[in-house]
Parts: structure tokens; C-alpha cells; sequence
């Protein structure tokens, strides 16, 4: 299962450290690559909007996107999202000093009942069993992942987390079938086409969401947490400085990074090339 391939803007942090890569289309997290450029870890983390008596409004698909670069030259991005019933404004930038993805982000409502969740799934390699799901409980609650070695922990502001199985169990589903509530909450999921799932615990303001990539459980839960802790604002002044460090900015931007409007007619989108350090 892949995304969509009209992506929007594509990124790394510069360095041997890192060995993320990642992709932005329709306002959302796609593609994440994990730990080499080849490797589709994560399949993609989408928002949802949601209030009692409605279906959920699927941010990506709904909402009315507008990108642009963090800070210029620097291929971290700004996504400010519009829809009739929210504005929602997502930064995307990864930690140069370890495998972890941070989204620092702010929700206005425009209505007192609106409700936002997040969904994320992975790649599903194919001639694989599938992947598995779990929600740690820890306070607050934190997603995992696991893509054959491949683990993945996303930590935040939770106030509750289920896990299921994508367009058939999965969050989206339940908001759909619950009238805009999320009714069912579940521990485990797998091995499957598998996503995680969590309400924000946050009506309003704003939140970060971050995102650990390992080999083990354990690490992948460090990382997140670690990455967290930092705060997006160090990690993201890590990532333009590590970036304006370089000797030779201009051409490795030009090729690690596309702010890039692309044709609907678009078949393909170049992958990211990420310089050696």
C-alpha cells in the first residue's frame, strides 16, 4: 500500500545521524522512510476533525492546504489547513541528532464541540503478514507500531488511544460508524494492514506530536519521549542550524528538498536524496 505520489514537499535532516526521511501530501504526514531511503516505514499520519451527530471531516482530503518552508532554505515545512468548522497550522521538521519526527501544531476550532484525532498506519511491505498495533498504558497513553524490525512510537497529548485495522476498524471507521465519537477503544492489533489511533487532549491551542523510528521497542519509545522532551522549538533550531552549517546549502537543499506544487497530472514525485555527512 503506498501514498499518494503528488506529494507536496519531501525532507531530511543533514548528517549521518538521522536516517529519516520524509514526505508532506494533502496537508498531512505521508511517507516516512526508516532507515534507509528505500524503506517505506510509515504509511502516512492524517488528523481528524470531528463533533456528535456528524461524520468526521478528514482533514487531508476536506480541508484547504497552504505550504511553506519553516524558515527559508531550510526544508522543514509549515502546513496551514482551513476548513469551515477549524483552522489547524502543522510544522514538520525531524531531529538531526536522532531517528524522530516532530509535528508541532495549533487547532482553533470554530465551533466548541469540535474534536481532533489522529490516525497513523505503516507500510505494509508486500509478501509480508502485516504489521501490529499496540497502545501503551502509560499516561498519557502512546502508539506503537512494528513493520517487521522496524518499531514506531508516537507520543503526545492523548486523553484516549484505540488501535484497529486500517478501513475496517481503524479510528476513522469508528467516528464514521459513532456519529463523530470515538466508542471503541482497543489494546492490540495484528498482524494486518494495522493503524493507531488517538483523540488530542487538547480542544484547543496548541500541541506536539513526536514520532521515535528504531530497531527495538524500547528504543523507538526513548526516542519519541526524548525527542518530546527537547521540545519542537530546540529541535526545530537544531535542524535549521544544522542545515545552515553546511559549506554547500544551496545545491544539497536543491536536491533534498522540493517545495513543490506539483501538477495533479503528475505521475511521479523524485525521492529525496539525502547528502552524505
Amino acid at each position: 500500500m503506498w501514498g499518494p505520489g503528488r506529494k507536496m514537499a519531501f525532507g531530511a535532516a543533514p548528517g549521518s545521524k538521522s536516517k529519516l526521511w520524509y514526505t508532506l501530501a494533502d496537508g498531512a504526514l505521508s511517507e516516512v522512510f526508516f532507515p534507509y531511503l528505500d524503506r517505506v516505514a510509515l504509511h502516512e499520519l492524517r488528523f481528524f476533525a470531528s463533533a456528535g451527530g456528524a461524520p468526521p471531516v478528514d482533514d487531508s482530503a476536506d480541508g484547504e492546504h497552504r505550504i511553506s518552508w519553516l524558515s527559508p532554505g531550510v526544508p522543514a515545512f509549515t502546513v496551514d489547513s482551513t476548513h469551515h468548522e477549524y483552522r489547524f497550522t502543522k510544522e514538520f521538521f525531524s531531529d538531526p541528532e536522532e531517528n524522530a519526527l516532530l509535528i508541532a501544531a495549533t487547532f482553533t476550532p470554530e465551533l466548541p464541540d469540535v474534536r481532533l484525532y489522529m490516525q497513523a498506519s505503516a507500510h505494509w511491505e508486500p509478501g509480508t503478514e502485516g504489521n501490529f498495533g499496540q497502545v501503551l498504558d502509560t499516561h498519557p497513553p502512546a502508539l506503537l507500531l512494528r513493520q517487521q524490525d522496524v518499531w514506531m512510537c508516537i507520543v503526545g497529548p492523548f486523553a484516549k488511544a484505540t488501535v484497529g485495522y486500517y478501513r475496517s476498524s481503524d479510528l476513522q471507521i469508528d467516528l464514521h460508524d459513532g456519529d463523530g465519537y470515538l466508542t471503541y477503544t482497543y489494546e492490540r492489533a495484528g498482524p494486518g494492514n494495522v493503524a493507531v489511533g488517538a483523540e488530542i487532549g487538547i480542544r484547543a491551542g496548541s500541541f506536539q506530536i513526536a514520532i521515535g523510528f528504531a530497531h527495538t521497542r524500547s528504543d523507538a519509545e526513548e526516542v519519541a519521549r526524548t525527542a518530546l522532551q527537547k521540545g519542537s522549538g530546540n529541535v526545530r533550531h537544531a535542524f535549521e542550524r544544522a542545515w545552515r552549517s553546511l559549506p554547500d546549502l544551496p545545491p544539497a537543499l536543491s536536491k533534498v528538498s522540493g517545495f513543490a506544487r506539483l501538477r495533479s497530472s503528475a505521475k511521479t514525485v523524485p525521492r529525496p536524496y539525502k547528502p552524505p555527512a
